[in-house]
């Protein structure tokens, strides 16, 4: 079940934001994404640059809740704006 809501937020996350002009990296935003390289090394900076900083927030909260050890008292708390389940439909021809 971890691993799904893991992949839901996966998705949420890989939807860039819209891309800006270049402006100023604000103290906060810096160390979400510090915080984030340092608990997953594979996440390049400039790859995080394009989210937005709530959608860092979630992510970093979700790599917390990732390092504890399985069993009763992990868990993960679904942020309300993702959705619950989703699924597709087969388009036939």
């Amino acid at each position: 079940m971890v691993l799904s809501m893991a992949g839901r937020l996966m998705d949420r996350l890989s939807r860039p934001a819209a891309q800006a002009q270049p402006k100023a990296v604000s103290p906060e935003r810096q160390r979400l994404i510090d915080q984030i390289i340092t608990i997953n090394p594979t996440a390049a900076r400039e790859y995080l640059d394009q989210f937005k900083d709530q959608s860092l927030k979630y992510y970093l909260n979700h790599l917390h809740a990732m390092q504890e050890p399985r069993g009763r008292m992990a868990w993960w708390l679904r942020p309300a704006e993702t959705a619950a389940a989703t699924g597709r439909d087969r388009l036939d021809d």
